[in-house]
């Protein structure tokens, strides 16, 4: 004789999606009210972010940063390396000494500002500082400044980072950055690489060659993604700053060894 089962009445079924259907719907409002929310408390702001003067033009609540304060933004101007973006003393130079012993595996840096005075600020308040609305104006400048240099691209990638870090800060700050990047551009997003390892401890000091070599096998290519579909083409890899170019080299060199054609690196800020 078979064993009956259980089988929950049609009532109990009902209920069950009714409740399901009704935490769907929950989630969705308390999204939705979440982002208003943000909007209300941070919307443009009507103040700068640096000197907290009242902002009058279209161009101040772009940036959230008065006309004044932008006439003392760090912008980076002069001749520089065409690779890494370093400063180059000769005038008929257009790649520093470093890049030409080590050339780097992207093929240029872009970036808006010097990492100091009030860029430098705005990015210790976004990622120390707890202003995570922040993000939209750092996302407004190297959207900007990518496109006043009109370079085409297939893909935006941002530099990936550890578990440990998004759990000390509490969000990962080029998410959004780059989310802003993307739709603003018109250039989709994909993720194929990831932090697989580390960064070695005690390197400061030691020179370009042994920095890039030190951080090999820092990142891998994501097992879920297919590297056909990054083949020959043109890879935007975003970064809030670039510092000596050893971590976007490694990354940059992961998408290349898999197929990519071309690496920008697109940053807030260069020291």
């Amino acid at each position: 004789m078979p064993v009956q089962q259980n089988v929950p009445p049609k009532f109990a079924l009902k209920v069950k999606a009714y409740i399901t259907k009704f935490s769907k719907a929950l989630a969705k409002k308390t999204a939705w009210a979440t982002r208003e929310l943000d909007k209300g408390i941070f919307a443009d702001s009507l103040v700068c972010l640096n000197c907290g003067n009242e902002l009058r033009t279209e161009t101040d609540f772009y940036t959230s940063v008065c006309s004044s304060c932008t006439n003392h933004l760090p912008a980076r101007r002069g001749r520089h390396c065409k690779y890494c973006g370093a400063y180059t003393v000769e005038t008929d130079e257009k790649v520093c000494p470093d890049c030409k012993q080590t050339p780097p595996e992207f093929e240029r840096v872009i970036a808006p500002f010097e990492y100091k005075g009030i860029a430098k600020q705005i990015l210790v308040d976004y990622k120390k500082g707890g202003l995570k609305y922040l993000y939209l104006y750092i996302a407004r400048f190297m959207t900007d400044h990518y496109k006043s240099n009109g370079f085409p691209a297939d893909y935006v990638v941002y530099m990936p980072t550890t578990k440990r870090q998004r759990f000390l800060r509490g969000f990962n700050p080029l998410k959004k950055i780059a989310e802003f990047f993307s739709k603003s551009t018109g250039i989709p997003q994909i993720y194929p690489v990831y932090r697989s390892k580390n960064i070695p401890k005690h390197m400061a000091g030691t020179d370009r060659a042994t920095r890039y070599e030190s951080l090999y096998g820092v990142f891998s290519m994501n097992p879920n993604f297919s590297s056909d579909i990054i083949q020959d083409k043109v890879i935007i890899l975003l970064n809030d700053t670039f510092n000596t170019g050893a971590t976007e080299n490694a990354c940059a060199r992961v998408l290349k060894e898999n197929g990519a054609s071309v690496v920008i690196i697109v940053a807030f800020a260069r020291s």
